[in-house]
């Protein structure tokens, strides 16, 4: 059987039986999983695993090859002989063995490939071994096989000495550069490297396993085991009486051995594990525990140590897994429960100055040994029928004489674990003490928290409490019935208490001080630590850090991945960092890094609640945390960060939904396929594809067995979309109809959602164009097109000219005639503006003339400027603003002997605007249109505003409408707004609002 080990030296065997076996705090478990058919794995006749440098697990079987990644396998038949062994070498190349020949991987479309082995004549091979320096060898009937790498065949490596020796039995086994290899009659250590060859005689070997350079455990065919050493050219049968408890049957099998540490090692065999003692020459049978019950290893077949630490055990069960050399949780379950007791929901722990652990469970008091893993139930106990009552402990406490507990319901006990009697505390005298021996009865204890002056503080559903040496006092204080739940005391006697109602800050004699009562979205606080005297973390449904500041408490959330969770324990330890017990499993904080890590039931942490205040830590340096399904401990100082690098490779493309797999061609080798250790700098060609190639679906794969269900991926398609897109667990993506162009596939993955692991080999892709998108057709048909288009174009030019001249010639007299039809209009405009403002004034100045001579007068003189004015502009088409304005004031004073105090007009124009240019009578029209449409009274007088803004002369005027206006045509601001349509390109508004009527002139610049 061939296995990659550690190196396990001599000095195994040297060091003096007096050493200790277990050192304290060191657990006899170990904590194994399993991989079987639901995981997709045919585990039956399994004869080899191996994993590559990938990460993939190899599974081989007499008729085919399975490889898992964690999450799914993909089976590879093999045609013809039956398959031996199988190796992986340090490149990441894979090798599988017939009696015939060997086989190299290739990839998953090519399959393997057949390496010539050159025999000469017919012979069996069998094992397959990678030495240190990656050379690939291999046993047969006549003797070790090399591979020449250049030439890609296996050629003969001969014994010195023993060119001829026929290996029969073709076993072969390897320590470091040490070769092992077993004939019928003698076994050989031969070391290529430094050439040297040495044997001892051995009849019938069936099994050799390596334990170091110089010894071996070797089997024969009778299941005898012998240890060997070539040091000292001996070797000695190891007896069945030094299997501990006991061998099944004396017929046994060594399948592996693996160095724990300088004195222990790890042996698998036919009838179980092992952990082997050299000091004192003995086996121990382990108990594996697989999610926290214990699992029946009776078996093993087959064994393997990966470079990753992992030891891969073959069993009936399966194929089981652990890291031996890695401190991880451990998980119990059923504690006591072998004893008469005891069950899974464990709500209280502290631990006894012998080493003992005491569990509060549902049922009881259990008193737990972990160095042999052993429990036992204490309470209640069976010879006090009628005072003990069997309550659930939930309180817990040993003040180094009696372990105190609280029932949920029956009060304070002390149980003296010397003489295995429970007492009861003392109460005050009289009604007082009979009231309080009452109410505590009755009472849920929830937890007792030691204070630093030796006294317990017990927190209860209806009340606290103070346990001050063995006497009960009851504890009034504001808040003492929150339905207290977790407590935390200074280092100046300071407490903070958790309730069902927030946080509570109490002074050293038990008086509030301060009170946080506004944790959201519940107020229970059910755990609290220091961080030191003025600062607190509070557990809630997220968890909180809380500081005493100027005599006011303030709080601030932290960890936000949290927020939804409720938190149920926190423990700082030693190096400062938090564990932190959620409903969601254990994490664990480092304040420094702000880095957060989560262990689950697959890191072997119970997949039930954790128990609010259910921790302790013990003096043996481990942790102990209770839930509803046992169990857990471990050294928080020995749990490794987790940073193992995770590989995630492109498996399997697809195109267009063909069988037909694609790869990209690795310019390292020339095979398909890239290989583990290419880098993103070491770009592999592009794969080019049709232009109706254009819609491909990528698998890929992470090989990782620890947590598989965590993995999250994400992806990008460089030359679709540069930015990251989350896939969750889906290792799969189709894309469909990409353009033509080039793209390159990344992936990524992470087992937490922080740390992220890119692909070393992108896939690279490139899709051609059609013929019409291609740079050649197109640039031939810009050729034709251009061409003809020239010859078009100078034809229709030709004909262009001649009609230009003639719709320049109908343009001019068009642009003439509307010329003379604006100006007509408007000639019209003041013509008609003449009668009636004649016939107006005229009546005007009768009047006048009978009443005020002298303003008749000046009314006469008024309406000849204006009649002057109309006559000396009647040929202009424009006069400057300042002139129309003040011939426009002359004609408001005429209409204002008619309308008196009925029509006010103010005039805003400005100084700086009076040299443009408008046409003549403008404004008078637009007055006269005022007048003539409005009503007209003093108690109610038309208000017209004359302004200039933005380029345009604005005339405004409240509305004030006449029902019917008998000279109106409807056709005067028409008129208008044409002529200066004409006169500006700039249109002239009209603005019909509910209270105002707007007309906006635009002021002409010459």
């Amino acid at each position: 059987m061939r296995k990659r080990l550690l190196i396990f030296s001599d000095i195994l065997f040297l060091l003096l039986a007096c050493m200790p076996v277990i050192a304290p705090g060191q657990t006899t478990d170990f904590s194994i999983r399993l991989l079987d058919e639901r995981n997709g794995i045919r585990t039956s006749n399994i004869r080899r695993v191996v994993r590559d440098k990938s990460g993939f697990l190899w599974i081989l079987s007499p008729r085919y090859l399975q490889r898992f990644d964690g999450q799914e396998v993909r089976l590879l038949d093999v045609k013809g002989e039956d398959l031996l062994d199988i190796a992986a070498d340090h490149s990441g190349d894979v090798w599988v063995s017939t009696q015939s020949g060997v086989r190299l991987y290739i990839n998953d479309h090519a399959g393997f490939r057949d390496i010539p082995v050159e025999t000469g004549h017919a012979t069996k091979l069998n094992l397959l071994q990678v030495a240190s320096d990656n050379s690939v060898w291999i046993i047969s009937g006549t003797g070790l096989f090399r591979l020449d790498r250049s030439a890609m065949r296996f050629k003969p490596h001969p014994l010195p000495g023993y060119e001829k020796q026929l290996f029969y039995r073709r076993l072969f086994a390897r320590h470091g550069d040490e070769f092992f290899i077993g004939d019928t009659h003698t076994i050989f250590a031969y070391n290529p490297l430094r050439g040297t060859l040495r044997q001892i005689p051995f009849e019938a070997a069936s099994v050799i396993t390596a334990v170091s350079e110089h010894v071996i455990w070797v089997t024969d065919i009778r299941k005898q085991v012998f240890e060997v050493n070539f040091s000292t050219g001996r070797k000695r049968a190891l007896s069945p009486d030094r299997f501990q408890p006991g061998l099944s049957s004396p017929f046994l099998e060594i399948i592996g051995t693996l160095p724990l540490d300088a004195v222990t090692a790890l042996v698998s065999t036919s009838q179980g594990c092992f952990r082997y003692h050299s000091g004192q020459d003995t086996f121990e049978k382990i108990t594996t525990f697989y999610y926290g019950a214990g699992f029946p290893l009776d078996e093993v077949s087959a064994s393997y140590f990966d470079d990753s630490g992992t030891l891969w055990l073959v069993s009936q069960q399966g194929i089981l897994f652990l890291r031996p050399l890695e401190h991880s949780f451990h998980w119990l379950k059923d504690a006591g429960r072998k004893e008469g007791g005891g069950n899974n929901f464990i709500y209280a722990i502290t631990g006894d100055d012998s080493g003992n652990i005491w569990l509060g469970t549902a049922t009881g008091l259990v008193k737990f040994d972990p160095r042999n893993g052993k429990g036992e139930m204490r309470y209640p106990q069976g010879n006090r029928p009628g005072e003990e009552v069997n309550h659930s402990v939930r309180g817990l406490s040993f003040d180094g004489r009696y372990v105190i507990f609280g029932a949920y319901s029956g009060g304070i006990q002390l149980y003296d674990p010397v003489h295995n009697r429970i007492h009861k505390p003392a109460y005050p005298a009289g009604k007082e003490g009979e009231d309080l021996k009452s109410a505590i009865e009755r009472d849920h204890i929830y937890r007792i928290h030691k204070l630093n002056n030796g006294n317990h503080l017990v927190l209860g559903d209806l009340g606290c409490y103070l346990l001050s040496g063995y006497r009960l006092s009851r504890l009034k204080f504001s808040g003492s019935d929150y339905i207290l739940q977790a407590a935390a005391e200074t280092s100046s006697g300071h407490l903070w208490l958790g309730s069902y109602k927030g946080l509570l800050f109490l002074g050293p004699d038990f008086k509030p001080l301060l009170a946080d009562t506004l944790f959201s979205p519940n107020r229970l606080v059910s755990a609290v630590a220091l961080q030191n005297d003025s600062i607190v973390w509070a557990g809630s449904v997220g968890l909180y850090e809380v500081s005493l500041d100027a005599g006011r408490l303030s709080r601030k959330p932290v960890l936000p991945e949290l927020k939804n969770q409720q938190i149920t324990n926190i423990f700082k330890d030693p190096a400062g960092k938090l564990w932190i017990g959620t409903d969601n499993g254990l994490y664990r904080y480092a304040p420094d890094t702000r880095k957060l890590e989560w262990f689950d039931i697959w890191d072997n942490v119970q997949n039930k609640q954790l128990n609010p205040g259910s921790f302790y830590y013990g003096q043996n340096g481990l942790l102990y945390l209770g839930g509803n399904s046992g169990l857990n401990y471990f050294d928080p100082l020995r749990i490794d960060p987790r940073e193992e690098p995770l590989n995630v490779m492109i498996t399997e493309v697809r195109v267009n939904r063909d069988d037909s797999l694609f790869l990209t061609e690795n310019p390292r080798t020339g095979r398909q396929g890239a290989l583990p250790g290419d880098t993103l700098a070491q770009p592999a060609k592009p794969l080019q594809l049709a232009w109706d190639q254009n819609s491909v679906e990528i698998h890929f794969s992470t090989p990782y067995f620890r947590n598989p269900k965590k993995l999250r991926y994400r992806y990008r398609m460089e030359g679709l979309d540069s930015n990251w897109v989350s896939s969750g667990s889906n290792n799969t993506v189709r894309f469909s109809s990409l353009a033509p162009g080039r793209y390159t596939f990344s992936v990524a993955t992470s087992p937490d959602g922080i740390r992220w692991y890119e692909t070393a080999a992108p896939f690279r892709f490139q899709i051609s164009p059609p013929v019409w998108q291609r740079t050649w057709f197109i640039a031939l048909a810009l050729v034709v097109t251009i061409g003809g288009s020239y010859w078009l174009v100078k034809r229709r030019i030709a004909g262009i000219k001649r009609q230009e001249s003639r719709v320049y010639a109908l343009q001019n007299r068009t642009h003439s005639l509307e010329k003379e039809k604006a100006l007509a209009m408007y000639e019209g405009l003041k013509q008609q503006l003449n009668p009636h403002f004649l016939f107006n004034s005229l009546t005007s100045l009768s009047s006048l003339i009978r009443i005020d001579q002298k303003l008749a007068g000046e009314f006469l003189d008024g309406l000849s400027k204006t009649y002057r004015y109309i006559l000396k502009n009647r040929d202009h088409e424009l006069v400057p603003l300042g002139s129309e304005i003040r011939f426009a004031k002359t004609f408001v004073k005429l209409q204002k002997t008619r309308f008196e105090e009925g029509l006010e007009v103010h005039f805003k124009t400005g100084e700086e605007a009076e040299t443009l240019l408008v046409a003549p009578v403008t404004l008078q029209n637009l007055i006269e249109n005022a007048i003539k449409h409005n009503i007209i009274a003093p108690d109610s007088p038309l208000i017209i505003e004359i302004l200039v803004e933005d380029g345009y002369l604005l005339v405004r005027n409240n509305k004030q409408k006449k029902n019917f206006v008998e000279t109106s045509n409807k056709q005067g601001l028409a008129n208008l707004k044409s002529l200066y349509q004409y006169l500006s390109g700039d249109p002239l508004t009209i603005i019909d609002a509910p209270s105002f009527f707007t007309v906006k002139i635009p002021l002409i610049v010459k």
